[in-house]
């Protein structure tokens, strides 16, 4: 019953704070398992936090996904495992496109900056031209000042000047030549 469920979550979120935080997602999973009525949102936030510890990025999204709907506070986590599995050098987390489609729909309805950069860097990594230009303007017009950071920016012009854009890559990289590091 629930006390079970309640117990495995406490020793899910204890372990979770643990340099071995493997055996977190266990005990969340049991905790899922034992409650009538399937853990809750906390729970559920537990477990996918545990799998993005131990880097299953793919589970840990999943998991994220299944709840993301029903709080900012889910959707935020959900949101911020994707930009992690999008963005991460190494080791680098395959990502299939039904699921950067389905990230994709959540950074769009958000209006999320940082979910379209990482969007903007992945598509630009995998064919290094043009594909990410829409979604670096994307997440240039929904930051907080419509500009975005030099980062952005750098993705922005690297994929206009890949298709053959060089004054809109000129003038995206101007304004920042005396704030930022050379791009």
């Amino acid at each position: 019953g629930e006390k079970l469920s309640n117990g495995a979550a406490a020793l899910g979120w204890k372990r979770l704070q643990d340099p071995h935080c493997g055996y977190a997602a266990g005990w969340f999973r049991k905790a899922i398992a034992w409650s009538e009525s399937g853990g809750g949102d906390k729970i559920a936030s537990g477990y996918a936090q545990a799998l993005r510890a131990v880097g299953l990025f793919n589970e840990a999204e999943d998991a994220a996904f299944r709840y993301a709907a029903r709080s900012p506070e889910a959707r935020e986590l959900y949101l911020n495992i994707g930009i992690e599995e999008l963005t991460r050098r190494w080791p680098r987390v395959p990502m299939s496109e039904a699921r950067i489609a389905r990230f994709s729909a959540v950074a769009a309805a958000d209006r999320s900056a940082k979910a379209a950069q990482a969007l903007g860097w992945k598509r630009y990594m995998q064919a290094g031209c043009g594909y990410g230009g829409r979604w670096f303007e994307l997440a240039a017009d929904w930051s907080s000042d419509r500009r975005g950071d030099a980062h952005l920016n750098e993705g922005y012009a690297l994929t206009q000047r890949a298709v053959g854009r060089l004054a809109r890559a000129e003038a995206l990289a101007q304004p920042w030549i005396e704030r930022a590091a050379p791009m």
